[in-house]
């Protein structure tokens, strides 16, 4: 699971620590933070380890040239593909980690590694080059992310409640929010029950500099509504099956033991006997 947390602008630097503290339970594994004193940029993590269970796989972690650090929550599964391509290159790496195929597909790409992710991730990047954070959050939004925008600058986090660890937070409830809730029973991002917090909508990304938002940008929708030629069901089911086992095999993927959790019905008995077969 892991939890992410960290600000850019005048803010404690002990709220990092705090906020490992608070989501403790998201990371046993490891935790670790980092401060930049120039810039105000704060970074923390807690570690659930799945991928490169050894000690090179702490965070939040550097690429090898010193350039980017990032804190990250989520499982790339084309990372392995992807660390190819990049040795290829002449990039290197210490760990065997998705998190630092991330760190050098930034160095290559910049923002436009977005468009070579296959996975679930919720990040945040500090490029020491230009004191910058991109965040990102995955195009379906499995992974959380909620960040609040103060004048005295800004914040992320995987969770809310550890966002208002700073007392600059407003409290003040979103009628907007609250109306949502009691009619759909959730809030749908960018609303959270706090006006001052909002959820990063899925397939959202942002670059902050100097604790303010400078640009945010959709990098992914899903491709609702089209219609292929040549429809033919028995063709879109094999594809299914395809993909579905592709899918279920590479999000097998891990260093530690792999278990699943069954909530009933037709998709769980599904996801069990593909799993079965890898």
């Amino acid at each position: 699971m892991c939890g992410i947390f960290g600000f850019q602008g005048p803010f404690a630097p002990e709220l990092l620590t705090a906020a490992n503290q608070m989501m403790a339970y998201r990371g046993p594994d490891d935790w670790g933070v980092y401060y930049d004193a120039e810039s105000m940029t704060g970074l923390a993590h807690r570690r659930l380890s799945i991928i490169d269970l050894s000690p090179l796989g702490k965070q939040p972690m550097w690429d090898v040239s010193g350039t980017v650090a990032i804190t990250f929550n989520g499982e790339i599964y084309n990372y392995r593909e992807l660390r190819k391509e990049l040795l290829a290159q002449g990039y290197r790496f210490q760990s065997a980690t998705d998190t630092e195929v991330l760190l050098n597909l930034y160095l290559r790409y910049n923002t436009d590694m977005l468009e070579h992710l296959n996975g679930m991730f919720a990040f945040a990047m500090f490029d020491r080059r230009d004191r910058s954070l991109f965040v990102a959050r995955d195009g379906v939004g499995v992974k959380p992310l909620y960040v609040s925008e103060l004048p005295k600058g800004f914040l992320f986090s995987s969770e809310l409640k550890a966002l208002l660890i700073e007392q600059a937070v407003p409290r003040t409830v979103s009628p907007e929010a609250l109306h949502a809730y009691v009619t759909y029973l959730w809030c749908p991002a960018p609303l959270t029950m706090l006006e001052a917090v909002k959820k990063v909508e899925p397939g959202y990304a942002l670059r902050v500099k100097h604790g303010r938002v400078v640009a945010k940008w959709r990098f992914y929708e899903l491709p609702y509504g089209e219609n292929p030629d040549g429809f033919d069901e028995t063709c879109v089911v094999d594809e299914f099956r395809h993909t579905f086992q592709k899918a279920v095999q590479r999000q097998m993927i891990s260093d530690a033991p792999v278990g699943a959790f069954l909530s009933g019905g037709l998709d769980s008995s599904s996801v069990v006997a593909m799993a079965r077969r890898y």
